[in-house]
């Protein structure tokens, strides 16, 4: 149907190509902004995909597409635990599209730099002053089932602390900014405190320097094995016997402490539970004493042992007061009641720390279905209390970092206006070189017509005309744009402030399918476009060009 149509418009577009009409230029530059628009396109869509995907991959990376707390918690840095132990864990995992769900543990740290020296000048006198840096961070304790490979991708120096030891390690990842900032190297010591009842001072090993770009976060997260932070936070209970430091009737005070205070519990001294904290001994022989603790909820209860063993040694006189530690952890002593002295020895129980989590992250398999997946899995646990009588919160990457994900939102309403913008000049230059073709050909149209050509079948020449010219500028655009494209993504030529853009290099990223539909709307909306001039053809009078001419 098209083959007369074709041939004319073929014909006629290489005479004029080869410059026997006015229409040369016109074509040129009609060509030069088809190809114009695709490049921009090409790169603009490249470049916020790519941007959005690096940017969404270390936010998921730094958490997960999903976490599960408890409802009561307003942040999960610092919140209430839950237990490690729950049903839905297994029922999540055999859900369709869940990637992997593993338990994770936050703590609020301060570390602490080691002296540092600086020289002053006052007055044109040298001098050197002692300093030393602090910087708060956030902790975020993994075990052995945590998907560590963005870690493990963005790691400088050093690896991952090793969770899968069966004793805890006190080893640490810190960002190359906060080491930096502490002046703290690979394998050195860094002091570490933590606001408890009492503060405490603990010293982890940095085994690992990592560097993201995402400086928001690399300015707070660092990674150390779960069990640190399950010790650290209170969580749970823990047996302790100690003896007081003062005789009570000449007899010693031998007193459970250490125990969770928000727990209602019970103990155990030997002759089934009681009440009874503590009790006086006056020790005459070698003796044990064990302690169970027990703590009863709805729904679940929690044991912890300790011990305290007597041993009866050779009178040490001169001791000054009643209590002489001879280790330096503080659980090892000499007591002297009365005529004879004992090396009492302190046994803490292990505690039930292990038992709690600040949480749950989950990643799924496909990002595109995060809403879906989300909800399907809030209609099963959202609220919905748990054997151990908690209710939890299901909360997506998208809620918890609502802010940065709303700017990146705003980068879809750039690339719809640049988009829009790039494709309105190619309409408007193709709709240009249209109308120059056609008043260009105004006798060929009226010969035409004189010899009974119908309206739509010259209609159909020009189309065709501004379709080949569509097409070459098309085929140019995609050619140089790929080239672009594919430049930047192995070179990496082009940087970034990391400290604006939370990225070093400009990040590309396109489908197969994104070149497809864009070059489907170009040559689909100038296609479209073409309609209204080509009504020109309508209006142009046989007998008048050909006069004309």
């Amino acid at each position: 149907m098209l083959k007369f149509e074709f041939f004319i418009s073929r014909r006629t577009l290489h005479s004029e190509s080869k410059g026997k009409k006015v229409s040369k230029p016109i074509l040129r530059i009609a060509t030069l902004s088809i190809a114009l628009a695709v490049v921009v396109n090409l790169l603009t869509l490249a470049i916020v995909k790519g941007f959005k995907s690096e940017i969404r991959a270390k936010l998921v990376g730094f958490g997960s597409h999903m976490l599960i707390t408890d409802v009561a918690n307003n942040s999960f840095y610092e919140g209430e635990p839950i237990h490690k132990t729950q049903q839905f864990v297994s029922q999540i995992k055999s859900t369709p599209g869940v990637k992997a769900i593993f338990p994770v543990a936050y703590k609020a740290v301060i570390f602490q730099s080691d002296d540092q020296q600086k020289k002053i000048n006052i007055n044109g006198i040298d001098s050197t002053y002692s300093t030393r840096e602090i910087k708060g961070a956030i902790l975020k304790g993994i075990d052995s089932t945590a998907d560590l490979s963005f870690f493990k991708e963005n790691l400088v120096f050093g690896r991952i602390p090793n969770v899968k030891s069966s004793f805890v390690t006190a080893e640490l990842v810190l960002s190359e900014q906060v080491a930096n900032e502490l002046n703290v190297q690979l394998n050195e010591e860094i002091r570490a405190f933590f606001i408890k009842q009492q503060p405490i001072k603990r010293f982890f090993k940095v085994v690992g320097i990592y560097r993201t770009g995402l400086e928001e976060f690399d300015d707070k997260i660092a990674l150390t094995d779960i069990r640190n932070i399950q010790q650290l936070s209170d969580w749970g209970i823990t047996s302790h016997i100690t003896i007081e430091d003062s005789l009570v009737k000449q007899q010693l005070l031998i007193k459970a402490t250490q125990l969770n205070p928000t727990k209602q519990v019970t103990f155990d001294w030997g002759h089934g539970p009681t009440d009874k904290s503590g009790f006086l001994f006056h020790p005459t022989q070698d003796t044990t004493f064990r302690l169970i603790v027990v703590s009863r909820s709805a729904n679940h209860q929690q044991v912890d042992t300790s011990y305290i063993r007597f041993k009866k040694i050779n009178p040490i006189h001169n001791q000054s007061t009643l209590k002489e530690y001879i280790k330096q952890n503080g659980l090892v002593y000499h007591v002297q009641p009365g005529n004879s002295t004992f090396e009492a020895t302190e046994i803490p129980g292990n505690g039930t720390s292990d038992q709690w989590v600040t949480g749950f992250e989950l990643n799924i398999e496909n990002w595109d279905k995060l809403g879906e997946t989300a909800n399907q899995l809030k209609k099963r646990f959202n609220l919905i209390p748990t054997e151990h009588g908690e209710n939890m919160r299901i909360s997506t990457i998208k809620e918890n970092q609502a802010d940065l994900f709303l700017w990146l939102d705003f980068l879809d309403i750039n690339v719809i206006i640049i988009v829009i913008l790039m494709i309105l000049i190619g309409i408007i230059n193709m709709s240009s070189a249209l109308l120059v073709l056609i008043l260009s050909r105004t006798s060929f149209i009226g010969i035409l017509k004189a010899m009974g050509a119908p309206y739509a079948m010259i209609r159909k020449i020009f189309i065709l005309k501004a379709l080949y010219i569509i097409l070459k500028g098309v085929l140019y655009g995609n050619a140089i744009g790929l080239i672009l494209y594919f430049t930047q993504k192995n070179l990496k030529l082009i940087s970034l402030d990391p400290t604006v853009y939370y990225l070093n290099k400009v990040p590309v990223l396109l489908t197969f399918t994104d070149i497809i539909l864009l070059n489907i709307v170009v040559i689909g909306v100038c296609l479209v476009a073409m309609l209204i001039p080509s009504i020109v053809i309508s209006r142009i009078k046989p007998a008048q060009s050909i006069k004309f001419n």
